[in-house]
């Protein structure tokens, strides 16, 4: 009888420390994952501090881009009323066509500028916010 119970001992002697090896592993494993992720932490805060200056850069760009649009409102603005005085004018000057005409050409590549821009500005925004909030919310579901 005590040889079984020596043989049960023993067997259970090498399964806990079977066990502790594995822990052993276990636990460097971790350890190193953490190394990483501390390491991927600090290029996260990099990031984040480039995107830190970045943020208002591209707000000014923004600005920028609503005070071009409201110019090209006022232009716009103006030229409609030369166009409309034109129209409404009996005699209509070949000069003033040709004038008019320039100047619609000019507008037209503007506003199709600005649309272009803000295709860009918007696509930038959503896809932005979307990257934001996803990132906010995994973050704080780990708190």
């Amino acid at each position: 009888m005590k040889n079984i119970m020596d043989l049960e001992s023993s067997q259970t002697i090498e399964r806990l420390h079977k066990e502790m090896n594995e822990w052993r592993s276990e636990h460097n494993a971790w350890l190193n994952d953490i190394t990483s992720w501390q390491r991927e932490h600090k290029r996260a805060e990099l990031m984040l501090h480039e995107l830190d200056r970045a943020l208002p850069q591209h707000s000014s760009a923004m600005e920028d881009h609503a005070d071009a649009i409201r110019q090209h409102i006022k232009r716009i603005s103006t030229y409609e009323g030369v166009l409309k005085k034109y129209i409404s004018n009996e005699k209509q000057d070949a000069k003033e066509l040709k004038n008019l005409l320039k100047e619609h050409q000019l507008q037209e590549a503007q506003h199709k500028n600005e649309r272009q821009r803000h295709k860009t500005f918007r696509n930038i925004h959503l896809k932005a916010m979307a990257e934001l909030t996803r990132i906010t919310k995994m973050l704080k579901s780990t708190e």
